[in-house]
């Protein structure tokens, strides 16, 4: 699921300008050593093969880009 939205705000942003796709992390999921695997795979491949489309920010880093 977070990769398919990943990939829709990817190609809408290419048309209509920057999305913002929050990626909550809890402790409950990373904690569960049979969930691991799969959230490493997640961030793989959000940050390494999509990583020229995506923007990794911290909120700090989104209030101080708007205020530009």
């Amino acid at each position: 699921q977070v990769l398919d939205a990943a990939q829709f705000l990817i190609a809408e942003g290419r048309q209509q300008g920057g999305r913002l796709l929050a990626l909550n992390l809890h402790p409950w999921l990373l904690g569960q050593p049979h969930r691991i695997a799969t959230v490493q795979g997640i961030l793989h491949t959000l940050l390494v093969e999509h990583g020229d489309d995506i923007w990794n920010a911290a909120p700090s880093d989104i209030i101080a880009a708007s205020h530009r």
